[in-house]
């Protein structure tokens, strides 16, 4: 189609338009032209529908329409542009629909996944310097998808949403004495962590919210081939009484004490944590039960005794 002679920039080639759905910062439709300028719905009269030009700042509006007819026909306006096109527009535009539809699709991926993912597919060599950097585009993602992820609870009295929890991956949730732990492995890391010959306990206290107070990681190195790399097989979300939360040398902190430290294979893990337990009062009738219960058995009955105990 070629554009009115009022043009500030006459084309020599036909002009194109594209409409990508869901790309702008509201979730709505955007118009995007061949040249690298971009509208949006200013209003829809009859059937027909105005476009305006995005480029609109205070003092020096761009004042460039498009009139999209009944027919689906787009007309360029009679006013120009007063700024240059965005090299690139139609495609940055496309990554950020898509990165939006991938991560509300995926509400508990990685945002940065999720960015890395669409970039690799949609990609050109053409250069598109219009394109948002990945950081941005991650964190429009998590904004998007915020309101749709379940709320945070506020204390330890709430229901599990096992719609949003892959399958069999809550293997316990533990209440004892006002307090609350949820275990979270695969079958397949219990598998690799009951072969394992190692295990690394580790905490990171600081990065849970409340009501939870104490993640802890159970650890063990896998190896492919002549390469081998610790990953994480268990999680623990663990809870504390608000009285004992100033309380020192906290069960689970003298837990990871124990970080890097080998637990042979065959031997009980009761047994070896005996070590961990204070040996004064009120921890004595703790101490107590787990040596009682240090007789062999699985591993995934240990780990859930074990943070039963802790608690």
């Amino acid at each position: 189609m070629e554009p009115l002679a009022t043009d500030s920039r006459p084309a020599t080639f036909q002009i194109e338009f594209e409409i990508v759905e869901d790309s702008t910062k509201r979730g709505r439709n955007k118009l995007v032209d061949s040249r690298g300028y971009t509208y949006n719905v200013k209003r829809r009269r009859g059937g027909h529908i105005d476009w305006q030009c995005t480029v609109r700042p205070k003092g020096n509006v761009c004042r460039a329409t498009v009139v999209e007819r009944a027919s689906g026909e787009l007309v360029l306006g009679p006013t120009p542009h007063n700024h240059p096109g965005k090299v690139g527009a139609s495609l940055a535009a496309r990554i950020i629909a898509k990165t939006k539809k991938e991560a509300v699709a995926n509400l508990f991926k990685p945002a940065s996944e999720v960015v890395n993912e669409v970039l690799m597919e949609e990609l050109t060599e053409d250069p598109c310097p219009s394109l948002p950097r990945p950081i941005n585009l991650a964190k429009a993602a998590n904004h998007l998808r915020q309101r749709l992820r379940p709320t945070d609870p506020v204390d330890l009295e709430f229901e599990s949403q096992p719609e949003h929890i892959p399958q069999n991956f809550l293997r316990g949730d533990i209440r004892v004495r006002g307090r609350r732990h949820l275990l979270f492995a695969s079958q397949q890391q219990l598998e690799v962590l009951c072969r394992a010959k190692a295990w690394y306990i580790d905490g990171t206290f600081k990065l849970c919210r409340n009501p939870f107070s104490q993640p802890l990681n159970i650890n063990a190195f896998v190896r492919s081939d002549s390469f081998a790399k610790q990953v994480s097989l268990l999680f623990a979300i663990m809870s504390v009484l608000q009285a004992q939360k100033k309380r020192k040398n906290k069960p689970a902190e003298r837990l990871c004490q124990l970080f890097r430290t080998q637990l042979d294979r065959q031997q009980h893990l009761a047994t070896v944590l005996l070590e961990c337990m204070p040996k004064r009062h009120p921890d004595q009738q703790r101490r107590r039960r787990m040596a009682q219960r240090a007789q062999p058995t699985g591993a995934g009955e240990s780990l859930f005794t074990i943070f039963a105990l802790l608690a």
